[in-house]
């Protein structure tokens, strides 16, 4: 009797597949690079039927779309640098639902 609750406990968990994640060839390191001169780089959300958004902590940097429901291709858009000096801030993107949060 034992062993078959045991069984019937262990038949009922079900590995946690990951909520979400970002893909982009333009993504190395989880660090995106970016030239003074600015520019667009594509990012995927794969993110089953989850709502997400995402966040940037500085007015020269854009993600659109902003937010959105499972898989979506994104473009993260830099604005153009006054002077060449190196910049550096973080982009993340949270799933709505389990406050998962993935940054680059």
């Amino acid at each position: 009797m034992i062993l078959a609750l045991s069984f019937m406990f262990t038949a009922c968990v079900d590995s946690v597949p990951e909520i979400f994640e970002i893909q982009s060839e333009a993504i190395v390191s989880d660090t995106i690079e970016v030239g003074p001169e600015g520019g667009v780089k594509t990012i995927m959300v794969a993110s089953s039927s989850d709502e997400w958004i995402a966040s940037v902590q500085v007015p020269w940097i854009t993600v659109s779309p902003a937010n959105g429901r499972g898989d979506v291709e994104c473009k993260v858009i830099v604005d153009s640098a006054l002077a060449v000096t190196s910049r550096e801030t973080k982009v993340w993107i949270e799933n709505q639902r389990t406050s998962e949060r993935k940054e680059f």
